[in-house]
């Protein structure tokens, strides 16, 4: 099985000839793995040369087949079609500033319950990725000191200071 999932998810060109006919003899037995090869081969075309516009018609395509995985995984995408269209067409990306997120997460749920807001950002600061540009200081509101911004964000809404 796992042989097989290889020939299928691999580009037909790197596929050396032994496997190429091996996969054609299996596909010729079964023609529902013919259609899922031939389905998502058109999915990694569309993923790779970012057609999003060809999307609707290839979820079309996968209902219309009614494979078990896979209809159900194309109709899961017509939940927040544009958004996938547009993640697929436009050029631009937020991988980096998600990158910055999961990392400054990463941070905090290590210094969970240990530490306060200052060390925090000392902590962010100070484990920056390489090439990235310095993080700006943290300048406090006009007529409050930072002690007392850092308190702010330290007390719970329900009034008790956290340590």
């Amino acid at each position: 099985m796992r042989q097989l999932t290889g020939w299928l998810t691999r580009h037909p060109t790197a596929l050396s000839e032994v496997d190429r006919v091996s996969l054609k003899d299996v596909l010729a037995r079964c023609p529902d793995l013919d259609t899922v090869t031939g389905r998502v081969r058109e999915c990694v075309a569309i993923l790779t040369a970012r057609l999003g516009a060809r999307l609707p018609a290839w979820i079309d395509a996968v209902d219309a087949s009614q494979l078990p995985g896979l209809t159900g995984s194309a109709l899961h995408l017509l939940r927040d079609l544009d958004a996938v269209t547009a993640g697929l067409s436009l050029h631009w990306s937020s991988s980096s500033i998600e990158g910055a997120v999961n990392r400054i997460k990463k941070i905090k749920r290590q210094l969970y319950g240990r530490a306060g807001f200052h060390l925090l950002w000392k902590m962010i600061l100070l484990q920056q990725p390489r090439g990235a540009r310095a993080v700006p200081k943290l300048n406090p509101p006009a007529g409050r000191s930072l002690k007392m911004v850092i308190g702010s964000l330290l007390t719970r809404a329900d009034g008790v200071r956290r340590a």
